[in-house]
């Protein structure tokens, strides 16, 4: 991730290594905003008194999400409108269709022949630029403050505007002003995104064409979640290994209160010099926002709602991609020809799957950590997995679902780890400070401490084992063991070098050995 954002060396400084050299205060424009910011900031937060109502409100409105809390992410996430609490298109949409509104209101901006029609536009991109840089100008806004500035300035002359040409533009524009957003997950969600509903939404939506305007909207609003979660559906799967079920009826509750919430956290923001005034509206933003959390908790807690532990390959999810332009340009086109590759790639896409998923399900590996201050254990055996963590609590391991990420799964077998266990026919023996006398003949020795130990002396417990070196153990320890190891021919490996894997495979004769034992 640190690589993506351009960097590619961390040091760790003490305060006294640090040598104030210089400010360079923000230009003018870039203090305004921040000014607008903690403006608006502080008006929601007058407005919204429960904090987790108001980090939900400053994430949907102006882009702040350092108010959330895992409960209210995992929320959207699970239940498919994570892009709701990013601002993006969606917002960005929504403010459109306000100000356009808006402007008809006022005789000057009716004529057309005030600058051949542009006086609006140029009002509406001014005020969808400022709110991009109210929000922060993430990859996301900025993709849409230009894919919009493009429209605005396209419509007024009766040009057809091309979306695609349109979405081609705003990326070729980021990627000139940054190259490396190409590997942003945030960006490539995003234009997927766009994509996905460009092409399939009219697709969809040529399917019916229901006579109630209510009807045509909730129509219309399925359609482009379809859209949206087609595009997005391979990439997200990839990176995230989950698929939200209930993505449909989420985003038909969810989009039309973010319309609401947005355009009455808007006028709650304007009117915030008037108390009464914004006070009255903030209760209504309150009882708005409460009611999308209820309705997402609720969706969220039902059996089914997520699939996880999805993990196709990388070059699965490029064939998925190349399989749904495939499936748009045949039904564009209705070429046989297009049909037989849209079959082929389907096929060749469930077979690699299939195959990566059986190749998986082979392996034998025991995995040890790399983890701070503690060395969780990980086992893989016959499409199963277990996961032992530190015997003083298992809330001290690793994060499961980073766990559930590297062994490939989606449940995971917990408990302690304990003193001695067995492994393809090899014994593993774990020695902490209480363990540290008597030897069980063991083939491999984790050693979880940090005592200042003579290597030559604690060795002669275990001869013949190789011994591996835990993530308690300080990185001086880790240095005399390395040492020693050289010197006497001796097998060590230390945690704080990367994890360690051990792989076994089977034999022509059917006896299991290890394969492999590397340190990554």
């Amino acid at each position: 991730y640190l690589e993506t954002q351009g960097i590619k060396q961390v040091w760790y400084l003490r305060g006294d290594d640090l040598k104030w050299l210089q400010y360079d205060p923000p230009g003018m424009l870039r203090r305004w905003t921040l000014a607008s910011r903690d403006y608006a900031r502080a008006a929601l937060s007058t407005a919204l008194p429960d904090s987790t109502v108001r980090g939900v409100a400053l994430a949907l409105i102006i882009g702040d999400r350092s108010l959330l809390d895992a409960g209210v992410r995992d929320t959207f996430s699970g239940t498919g409108t994570m892009h709701i609490l990013a601002v993006s298109g969606l917002h960005v949409g929504i403010l459109y269709v306000i100000l356009e509104k808006m402007l008809l209101l006022f005789p000057l901006f009716r004529r057309r022949d005030i600058l051949k029609g542009y006086a609006a536009p140029v009002v509406i991109v001014c005020f969808i630029w400022f709110y991009a840089l109210l929000t922060g100008l993430s990859p996301s806004i900025f993709r849409s403050a230009i894919m919009f500035t493009f429209l605005a300035f396209g419509r007024p002359a009766g040009r057809y505007v091309n979306s695609f040409n349109i979405l081609a533009a705003s990326a070729i524009t980021l990627l000139l002003i940054d190259p490396m957003m190409i590997r942003q997950v945030g960006f490539q969600l995003s234009f997927l995104a766009v994509w996905g509903i460009i092409s399939f939404q009219p697709l969809l939506a040529g399917l019916w064409y229901p006579q109630s305007r209510i009807l045509q909207y909730f129509w219309s609003l399925l359609t482009v979640s379809v859209g949206a979660q087609l595009g997005t559906a391979p990439i997200s799967i990839y990176y995230f290994h989950i698929f939200p079920n209930y993505f449909l009826l989420a985003n038909m509750v969810a989009i039309p209160l973010s319309f609401l919430i947005l355009s009455n956290g808007m006028f709650t923001i304007v009117t915030a010099f008037l108390p009464a005034v914004s006070s009255t509206s903030g209760i209504l933003l309150d009882h708005l926002l409460r009611s999308m959390l209820w309705c997402l908790e609720q969706l969220s807690s039902v059996p089914g709602a997520l699939t996880a532990g999805l993990y196709p390959l990388f070059q699965v999810t490029i064939l998925l991609y190349l399989l749904l332009w495939s499936g748009w340009l045949y039904l564009e086109h209705r070429k046989f020809f297009l049909l037989a590759v849209v079959i082929c790639l389907a096929v060749l896409v469930t077979t690699l799957q299939e195959l990566y998923i059986w190749r998986d399900k082979q392996k034998n590996e025991l995995i040890l950590f790399n983890a701070k201050g503690t060395t969780p254990v990980a086992v893989r055996q016959d499409g199963t997995a277990a996961y032992y963590s530190a015997e003083d609590g298992i809330e001290n391991g690793l994060p499961d679902h980073l766990v559930r990420r590297w062994l490939h799964t989606s449940t995971l077998n917990e408990a302690a780890l304990p003193e001695v266990f067995e492994w393809q026919g090899k014994t593993i023996r774990i020695m902490k400070e209480q363990y540290l006398t008597g030897s069980v003949s063991a083939d491999f020795v984790l050693l979880r401490t940090d005592q200042q130990l003579n290597p030559e002396e604690l060795s002669k417990l275990e001869p013949n084992a190789v011994w591996i070196l835990g993530n308690e153990v300080s990185s001086n320890t880790c240095r005399n063991w390395r040492s020693y190891a050289a010197a006497n021919d001796m097998t060590c490996y230390c945690l704080r070098d990367g994890a360690v894997i051990l792989e076994s495979v089977a034999d022509e004769s059917g006896r299991v050995g290890i394969s492999s034992l590397s340190n990554n």
